[in-house]
């Protein structure tokens, strides 16, 4: 497949997945988004992700700032805009930012924001999620011991704290996954 190259230090490159293609790099014109890069990908939302395969510089245990430009198109439960480790549902990733529907409170259209310690999930929820079909900035921030915050567009959203004696759980082994469905 072809590659989504990483521009930092790491060289923690990842592979296009699900049958995307070089047009999924092509510059596209501004469509007066506050937001704009033309070498964004498209996902169909179906098979296509991006996997970037485990490496030591994944394996983070002690703080972590994970950070995802996106524009949901529509919401999907526990569509993953960015996963790492085995799963999405349950104590069973590392981190995940997602989008996420309620059969309860479907009007809501929540985005789900989550860390996991060696012994428990921390999930949060952001009811409503920013609005779909724009461009939005998403973070989250966690700290072995400290809180877990999460941001959306430059914005505190919420905070939850995890107990002191936890450690985050990096899932060694497993990729980080952005766009893939479980």
């Amino acid at each position: 497949g072809l590659t989504a190259t990483d521009s930092s230090r790491f060289g923690n490159n990842g592979t296009l997945n699900g049958g995307m293609s070089a047009t999924g790099w092509t510059a596209r014109a501004n469509t007066g988004t506050t937001f704009f890069n033309p070498y964004a990908l498209e996902f169909d939302g179906t098979d296509d992700y991006v996997e970037i395969p485990h490496s030591k510089s994944l394996n983070i245990t002690d703080e972590i700032t994970v950070a995802v430009w996106a524009k949901p198109e529509i919401n999907t439960d526990h569509g993953p805009m960015m996963v790492k480790g085995p799963s999405i549902v349950g104590a069973s990733y590392s981190y995940r930012i997602a989008t996420a529907v309620y059969a309860d409170r479907p009007q809501l259209n929540p985005m789900t924001w989550g860390v996991c310690t060696i012994a428990s999930e921390n999930f949060m929820g952001m009811e409503p999620a920013p609005e779909l079909k724009k461009w939005h900035y998403y973070v989250l921030t966690a700290k072995a011991g400290g809180p877990t915050k999460l941001y959306a567009d430059g914005k505190l959203m919420e905070t939850w704290p995890v107990s002191p004696e936890s450690y985050l759980n990096s899932f060694p082994g497993y990729p980080v996954r952005m766009g893939m469905t479980y």
